[in-house]
């Protein structure tokens, strides 16, 4: 009985460390998955942001389009069609960068699969940082969007008020507060979505 009992004794001091590296070995993979899952989900709320901005920027350029060719013979017209044209293509080439086309972030997502430890920690605070740094980035331009507005308000009534009305600058003027109004709108809600992101990493720690 006795050889038995320490058998038994000697076979629990082998298999407890080799359990508890296990469970170790299964809380790093849980905890990778789900950072990964994590940067996956934020990966589609990204594309899915350039999307609206893209979209956005194609119909400003289409309607803007329609309407300087329909009234080029109106000065107004004229100008507020060829100030949302302007304004929608540069909106449509800043979305490109938001779309992943190249798949570097999903790539990026599958490498995070292999860290374990404290460099899954390290690299999950720096992605926080960085969804941070992108709110930051937001709160400026939103900034810059209520400057195109009141921009654009102001150029719309100068051009009014000038005694040689100028019609074009005053419709590119409205053009140019509509599209800070669109855009105003658009930072401020990925504002709050990159905040939440941070967080959302944050909380996996």
């Amino acid at each position: 009985m006795r050889a038995h009992a320490l058998a038994l004794v000697a076979l629990l001091v082998v298999a407890l460390p080799g359990t508890a590296s296990a469970q170790v070995l299964a809380r790093e993979d849980r905890a990778v998955e789900r950072l990964a899952t994590l940067r996956l989900s934020h990966r589609s709320e990204r594309i899915d942001e350039g999307l609206v901005l893209l979209t956005f920027g194609l119909a400003s350029v289409v309607l803007g389009g329609v309407a300087a060719g329909v009234g080029h013979d109106d000065p107004w017209w004229l100008g507020a069609g060829l100030g949302t044209v302007g304004w929608g293509a540069v909106n449509a080439a800043f979305s490109l960068g938001m779309l992943d086309l190249g798949g570097g972030l999903a790539r990026s997502s599958d490498d995070d699969r292999l860290l374990r430890g404290a460099t899954r920690e390290e690299r999950t605070r720096a992605l926080a940082r960085d969804q941070y740094a992108s709110a930051t980035v937001l709160a400026v331009n939103a900034g810059l969007d209520v400057f195109y507005i009141t921009t654009g308000v102001l150029l719309a009534v100068i051009a009014n008020l000038l005694d040689t009305r100028e019609p074009a600058l005053e419709g590119y003027g409205v053009a140019m507060a509509a599209q800070g109004l669109g855009l105003l709108a658009f930072d401020l809600t990925v504002w709050v979505r990159s905040m939440e992101r941070g967080d959302d990493l944050l909380a996996l720690e």
